[in-house]
């Protein structure tokens, strides 16, 4: 498991466990749903370049296929394209996420 993927995994813990919490009402609470946020924003603009960068292999490698050649690139294709629909599952349930906890009286005070 990448180190990626682990950071995503805590992310989105520590979001359901806010979303989850009762409103936090003194300041160390707050200060923690707002470092949580940040966290996840700066994951969710990372996944996005991962998804911009995959975007931009996937044109790179279709531009070198040859049609006269069965099955040529099809392999990297298909394994980029798995790729870009895994990043782009994470990226919608970090946003849903984040804009649940974003939401919540605690985050806004």
């Amino acid at each position: 498991m990448s180190s990626v993927a682990i950071d995503f995994a805590r992310v989105c813990e520590e979001l359901r466990t806010l979303n989850d919490a009762p409103a936090a009402r003194d300041e160390a609470s707050r200060a923690r749903v707002e470092r949580t946020l940040t966290d996840g924003y700066a994951h969710a603009m990372s996944l996005e370049a991962d998804r911009l960068r995959l975007e931009r292999q996937i044109g790179d490698v279709a531009a070198q296929v040859d049609v006269r050649v069965p099955g040529a690139k099809t392999g990297e294709l298909q394994e980029l394209s798995s790729r870009l629909a895994d990043t782009s599952r994470e990226l919608e349930q970090l946003r849903k996420l984040l804009a649940a906890v974003r939401r919540r009286p605690s985050a806004a005070a």
